[in-house]
């Protein structure tokens, strides 16, 4: 039986963006093995390699670079006689601009600029490769406005995949709070919504929104997670460690992935710890960490626990992993928030501290999977107690009630062996935009 054709619309498939290119990649990698032949449609500006269209990966000319050189044009000048104070005052100018004009002109995203070009290659490799369907991930919410397009302009059905919220618990902050930017964004969500097939998304919160605001039905609205790759582990070794410490292990952002996500109520967990157990701990913080966070380590007295270092290659940050006591997950106050580190952390069978909201969904699927502790975002105490409990079971040998459940459910090839479903019941029996349950 011949396969049929995907073509999924990803702006941040590249080789410079490797986590948001996870999800998309490994669906890629997976669906040939159910009856499914994908294609990626995505943009050049963040780099492309040479052997893409071997892989079906096809980039989309986008000018962005073009504007921002003439702004940049505009707001620095060039002549020798120019002092670095004002070399500096202007590119503050022109981020301040930049910031301006994303909040209340680039609607949704700076993609929309690429969104014509998007158009024009993702229309003619529908008909040159006879494309069954399509499916648009975001962010940015700009691909689902070309697969909308797209889907209008060809007939072919269309599937919205969300790793994150659009209006619902958004990365951007002015989403939250900027009502023009709401109403705006909202009536575009409403139109993709209502031009797709279906809904899938990374969690159950931010599946259950769409069913509650559009009235979806439980097979029109749908989570399938993220997970992952037991391929990504092939020949990574533990990292080197102090021997006889307790050691905690981060990878990745801190505040930098989400504004509405500190680690401060962590290193205030640590620093209430006795001394005599602080001197037996040992925290890695591996990833963009910012100079506020910094001075935090020091203000609070850390600087002998916590070690901070900056972003390393995924073998890396995996043998980190794997050297680690503890695994330490920042969740923050959304509910929506089941990043793929998570994924990582369950297939590495390390004992979990996650902090956050206990309904979010990356904690529950903590609770669920028997895989570690959850604890209260904003309750440095009940912190403090939970890294006394970790450490009086590492002491005693007992850390390994942890980390046994059952994580097959978020295999890549068991998820993508749910999306083939999800595309195998629209192509065969293709039912035009949906509607209320």
């Amino acid at each position: 039986m011949p396969k049929k054709s995907a073509l999924f619309i990803s702006y941040l498939c590249s080789p410079r963006i490797p986590v948001a290119s996870e999800r998309i990649l490994k669906f890629k990698k997976f669906l040939p093995e159910f009856g499914y032949h994908p294609y990626v449609l995505s943009t050049e500006i963040f780099g492309t390699l040479s052997n893409d269209e071997e892989r079906d990966i096809y980039r989309a000319f986008n000018p962005i670079s073009l504007y921002l050189g003439i702004l940049s044009l505009l707001f620095s000048r060039r002549d020798s006689s120019v002092q670095k104070a004002s070399t500096r005052a202007g590119g503050a100018r022109l981020q301040a601009l930049i910031h301006w004009l994303r909040e209340w002109v680039i609607i949704p995203d700076q993609g929309i600029i690429w969104l014509p070009f998007a158009i024009w290659t993702g229309w003619r490799l529908i008909r040159r490769k006879k494309i069954d369907v399509i499916v648009s991930t975001s962010g940015p919410e700009t691909n689902h406005l070309v697969g909308a397009c797209l889907s209008k302009l060809t007939g072919k059905p269309l599937v919205i995949d969300f790793r994150d919220g659009w209006l619902f618990e958004p990365l951007q902050p002015y989403l939250r709070y900027n009502r023009f930017r709401r109403a705006v964004d909202g009536r575009l969500e409403w139109w993709v919504v209502s031009q797709a097939q279906t809904v899938i998304t990374v969690s159950d919160p931010l599946t259950d929104y769409f069913r509650q605001t559009y009235h979806l039905s439980t097979e029109r609205a749908l989570t399938i997670r993220n997970g992952y790759d037991p391929d990504n582990w092939r020949d990574v070794q533990p990292a080197a460690r102090t021997e006889g410490k307790l050691r905690l292990v981060h990878t990745g952002a801190l505040s930098t992935s989400r504004f509405n996500q500190t680690p401060r109520p962590f290193l205030e967990g640590v620093a209430r710890l006795p001394d005599f157990l602080r001197c037996q701990l040992e925290v890695l913080l591996i990833g963009d960490i910012q100079p506020a966070e910094q001075q935090a380590i020091v203000e609070l007295g850390l600087a002998d626990v916590i070690q901070t270092l900056p972003p390393v290659a995924r073998t890396q940050s995996l043998g980190y992993q794997l050297s680690a006591d503890v695994l330490l997950l920042m969740v923050g106050t959304d509910l929506s928030v089941a990043t793929s580190k998570l994924y990582e952390y369950l297939y590495a069978r390390r004992p979990i501290l996650a902090i956050g909201h206990p309904d979010a969904a990356a904690c529950r699927i903590v609770q669920c999977a028997q895989a570690g502790l959850v604890v209260e975002s904003e309750e440095s105490e009940a912190i403090a107690a939970a890294l006394t409990r970790l450490y009086e079971l590492w002491q005693t040998g007992g850390l390994n009630i942890y980390g046994q459940g059952d994580i097959s459910p978020y295999d890549r090839r068991h998820l993508a062996g749910q999306l083939a479903q999800v595309l195998g019941k629209i192509v065969n029996c293709p039912q035009g935009a949906f509607g209320s349950e």
